[in-house]
């Protein structure tokens, strides 16, 4: 489920073109290449004959001139574009958009430092087919803005979905190593925001995401909107926090407040009791009066939980304020840059 855990997600398919349709597209630029290292080979056994059989000083030297002249050119096309990462191609032009996704970097490596920026790209248009970012130098604790998502080449029915590069790199390196998750968006009015994580195992690092559905044409039930007219909705994950907290080997209960008060989330009629100041989920709603609201995170020990709407009497351990307008919907991550320093990221949903 790639870290999806909770009750807000849609696609669990991977169609086999979405994988190899940027693998094979190397192909054509590696054949290139290797044309180039044979004609290389070619020209100088040419010229060590002209070298060794040659009695005419003058001649020898023209014929060496022209041939050295020749192995400068096919060197300079092997270093323009030739090579197999795809940087003489051109980006195929991109399918008709199938929804919107934005993208919020709270990726963290297994030592409790950033992952750093991340360039983010259209499934199946990758920097390996000579396309650009759509999202470029995406810093930890930014959120980008929405992005019409192009369907992926050759998938059937049509899908698409983002990819993930380490900042200035164009290769499959690095921490994100061109993944592309298995989420993604198949058609006007599906909107998506897509969280980088990062988790680790045994002390090593890998990729991790959480996918937030807002809209979605096939089940508008999923479709965010506050409880009530007049209200606004708070549209809470915190799976960032607790990643860190995992890693630091923390098994602590986080719980959320707003405005000193555990409330009810708005679906408990389909999830059930979930307690109070719940996280469990991609997108947890709350929905508040307009206005700014106090959010809190509660720490408390491993197995101990909140029972009221008070908090138990409790005081958050960290706080950050956030705003939200009527009939309007905020979303609020959870995360930071370590277990002891955790913090409120907030951004206004497009809905």
């Amino acid at each position: 489920m790639s870290e999806n855990g909770g009750t807000r997600r849609v696609s669990n398919r991977i169609p086999a073109s979405r994988i190899s349709s940027d693998r094979i597209a190397s192909i054509a630029p590696y054949s290139a290449c290797m044309r180039s290292i044979r004609l290389i080979g070619a020209l100088l056994a040419v010229c060590l004959l002209v070298v060794a059989c040659g009695d005419d000083t003058d001649t020898s030297q023209a014929t060496s001139d022209s041939i050295k002249k020749q192995i400068e050119d096919a060197e300079s096309r092997l270093g323009q574009g030739s090579t197999p990462v795809g940087s003489g191609l051109e980006c195929p032009k991109q399918e008709a958009t199938v929804g919107r996704m934005r993208v919020v970097n709270l990726a963290m490596k297994a030592d409790g430092t950033e992952v750093g920026p991340v360039d983010v790209y259209a499934d199946g248009y990758g920097p390996d087919l000579g396309c650009k970012p759509v999202i470029s130098s995406l810093g930890f604790g930014d959120a980008s803005n929405y992005i019409d998502v192009p369907a992926t080449p050759h998938v059937d029915p049509p899908e698409g979905g983002l990819s993930y590069f380490d900042a200035g790199t164009t290769d499959r390196s690095g921490f994100w190593k061109g993944q592309a998750p298995n989420d993604g968006v198949d058609g006007t009015g599906d909107q998506e925001t897509v969280i980088l994580t990062g988790g680790s195992d045994s002390g090593k690092s890998f990729p991790t995401w959480t996918n937030v559905v807002e809209l979605s044409k096939d089940n508008p039930a999923l479709n965010v909107k506050p409880a009530a007219p007049g209200k606004g909705l708070l549209l809470v994950n915190g799976s960032a926090a607790m990643h860190l907290m995992s890693q630091a080997g923390n098994s602590s209960v986080l719980t959320l407040s707003i405005d000193g008060r555990c409330l009810h989330r708005d679906d408990e009629a389909s999830v059930g009791d979930m307690g109070v100041g719940s996280l469990s989920g991609n997108g947890v709603p709350y929905s508040v009066d307009p206005g700014q609201h106090e959010i809190g995170i509660i720490v408390t020990d491993p197995g101990v939980g909140i029972g009221g709407e008070d908090c138990d009497g409790r005081t958050p351990s960290f706080t950050g304020t956030v705003e939200v307008g009527a009939d309007e919907a905020t979303a609020v991550y959870l995360g930071g840059p370590s277990p002891v320093d955790l913090r409120v990221y907030a951004a206004r949903l497009d809905l």
